[in-house]
């Protein structure tokens, strides 16, 4: 059956993640920018090398909670850790400039301060030193111009917004079900910045551009899931890994590879401008003219 030109949606969650791979903070708005919503991965776990650390390499490292120093968003955030206790990082303390990497990209960074990353170290179990780095203000970090043009972003691994949708989680959860799992998965395993409601599952990659007002996403392609969706929040650890992924995959797949699980959509802001974003506003899903 051919698919309406437009559908409406309404905004269920908005999600940053300040601190790449560590816990993400749930809004109720946001301001969205041409690098992704305000305050969404400015800070980085880096090893001795200055390579980006993520959950693929430590899965412990999503039971550090994140939250804003003033309880109102701004990039001074408070970092907690169960046991051990918890540490103030702010830009302001940073102390002096490096080159990092995240996958292809180098990126000019600010170190945290000694005493943020002695503290980060005593929390996680890792081989190498691990450092905390702030995303140089002054610095632009280029994109794939085939796929986001001129667009940039901070330390998302890829496009500076994604996009997801709630009924397409709900079956999944209900494919694991029948499929024998005991995982119920949670939005957060995808770490996306903006999730939708109201619209069938995946229906989602049908449209794309993504309209609020005079704030327009486009939306790119499809997310391709690596292993972190696979990590069980509740014990931090890799779980059913190849049933979610054999899954998923048969669900919504990328167009030119069926065995590779899709999940979300990278969306970049269509103008320079920054606009803002609710919870419960309604949006609509549209194809290109």
């Amino acid at each position: 059956m051919e698919q309406a030109a437009s559908i409406e949606a309404i905004i269920a969650e908005l999600w940053v993640y300040p601190v790449k791979s560590l816990g993400g903070i749930r809004l109720n708005e946001a301001e969205l920018t041409p690098e992704g919503l305000a305050h969404d991965r400015r800070w980085m776990v880096v090893d001795e090398q200055g390579v980006f650390v993520s959950q693929r390499k430590l899965p412990s490292m999503g039971s550090i909670e994140v939250a804003f120093a003033t309880g109102t968003p701004s990039d001074d955030l408070v970092l907690r850790a169960q046991g051990g206790g918890e540490i103030t990082l702010s830009p302001n303390d940073c102390q002096g400039k490096t080159t990092v990497k995240i996958w292809r990209s180098d990126c000019d960074a600010i170190e945290a301060a000694p005493a943020v990353n002695e503290w980060l170290n005593q929390q996680r179990d890792s081989k190498s030193a691990l450092r905390l780095v702030y995303f140089d203000p002054c610095y632009r970090r280029p994109l794939d111009t085939n796929r986001f043009g001129s667009n940039s972003t901070g330390f998302a691994d890829a496009a500076p917004v994604l996009v997801a949708n709630s009924e397409s989680l709900a079956l999944l959860n209900r494919s694991l079900r029948e499929a024998g799992s005991s995982s119920e998965l949670a939005m957060q395993r995808f770490r996306p910045n903006i999730v939708l409601s109201g619209i069938p599952s995946f229906q989602e990659h049908d449209y794309s551009i993504l309209a609020s007002g005079l704030t327009e996403l486009t939306l790119i392609d499809h997310c391709q899931r690596c292993s972190m969706i696979t990590i069980d929040p509740s014990t931090k650890q890799f779980n059913e890994a190849s049933l979610i992924f054999e899954t998923l995959a048969k669900l919504n797949s990328m167009p030119n590879n069926p065995k590779a699980p899709a999940f979300g959509i990278n969306a970049v802001l269509s103008s320079l401008f920054s606009s803002h974003l609710a919870i419960g506003k309604t949006v609509k899903l549209q194809r290109s003219s």
